[in-house]
């Protein structure tokens, strides 16, 4: 049986719209909600340069494979000796997303915090490009101030 040249070209159409559709099948794409809790210890870490609103949780928002997001903040010593700093993580859901996820901050680690004092401070969070089987997340950054005797 001989395809007529109408029915060849039809015949082609399709089979190049199953390897079209074929190739969209294998095009991945996610996104990331965040969500993390801030905890500190002798200081107060606020939102605002008026100090009027604390910092109590961060949402990340929508954060792909391979990005970075930043957050703005302000921690004041509220303790009656100098301090310094320091960020830990922990406490994460699920508990694999930590080897994807690397939190820093632009403090310069041991710089004092006088009694009073009020730092700015960013917090970034960076999301690996190996990232794999993680949707959603969320985790605690821990801001510790240690006393400076």
């Amino acid at each position: 049986m001989e395809l007529s040249k109408t029915q060849t070209a039809i015949l082609g159409v399709v089979a190049t719209a199953i390897i079209i559709s074929t190739v969209v099948l294998l095009v991945y794409s996610y996104s990331i909600h965040t969500t993390g809790i801030v905890t500190s210890l002798e200081i107060k870490v606020y939102q605002d340069s008026t100090l009027k609103i604390e910092l109590t949780s961060i949402d990340w928002g929508n954060i792909r494979a391979g990005e970075s997001k930043a957050v703005t903040c302000y921690i004041k010593n509220i303790k009656n000796t100098p301090l310094t700093l320091s960020l830990a993580t922990g406490q994460y859901l699920p508990s694999q997303s930590q080897q994807y996820l690397t939190t820093s901050w632009n403090y310069i680690n041991g710089t004092i915090l006088n009694e009073n004092q009020v730092v700015q401070v960013t917090i970034q969070l960076d999301v690996k490009t190996s990232i794999f089987n993680v949707s959603n997340f969320e985790y605690d950054i821990i801001i510790t101030g240690t006393e400076k005797i």
